[in-house]
């Protein structure tokens, strides 16, 4: 089938003409966006590729048929981008928990250190508690417990796919509310100070 006629009935609904072009997309893309990411989070890459370049066919974006693969290779190299930037930004500032609780259990830290590494347990625990019990589980077993997403799916009843996905939010979620409970202290002291002068 000629790629005008296919994104023609992608265009008006057809639901085999989106799994074909699923079809025709999905090696090309898993290929470029695996050579540049190193992560779980290529399936879910793929994925939000192929839901823009979905949605730039069906709102007329794509002028050229013939210009799709360069198209759709330009999305993934983007979110490829987007991904590495997102991964940096949440290692700079979620607390590395687990060796944080190793550093508190070092019996030759100061006092100091001590408080610190014990904060950043107490807003950990804060933060996760704040999470629905189906993502607490997945972080808890993923990350604490070090269990294989192989078997996190079989007892928790979750395709892989939903597992990346559900992962993939809860570490986002974590990291937002992280990122706001550690702000409410630093402003509270900011306005105790400013009222003190």
């Amino acid at each position: 089938m000629k790629l005008t006629t296919l994104l023609g009935q992608v265009t008006s609904g057809s639901s085999g003409a989106a799994d074909e072009l699923t079809r025709l997309l999905l090696p090309g893309l898993k290929i470029i966006i695996r050579r540049r990411l190193n992560t779980q989070d290529v399936d879910d890459v793929v994925h939000d590729t192929l839901v823009d370049v979905f949605a730039a066919v069906r709102d007329g974006v794509l002028r050229n048929p013939e210009a799709l693969p360069v198209f759709a290779r330009a999305i993934a190299v983007r979110k490829c981008a987007g991904c590495v930037n997102r991964l940096v930004a949440e290692r700079s500032r979620i607390p590395q928990l687990t060796s944080d609780l190793e550093k508190a259990a070092a019996a030759h830290l100061d006092p100091e250190t001590q408080a610190l590494n014990s904060e950043k347990t107490a807003l950990a625990r804060a933060v996760l508690a704040e999470l629905d019990e189906r993502d607490q589980e997945i972080l808890r077993r993923f990350y604490f417990h070090e269990q294989r997403p192989e078997q996190i799916c079989l007892e928790m009843r979750l395709s892989p796919t939903q597992f990346r996905l559900t992962k993939s939010r809860a570490k986002a979620r974590f990291a937002e509310l992280a990122r706001t409970k550690a702000r409410r202290p630093i402003t509270a002291l900011i306005s105790r100070l400013s009222n003190c002068a």
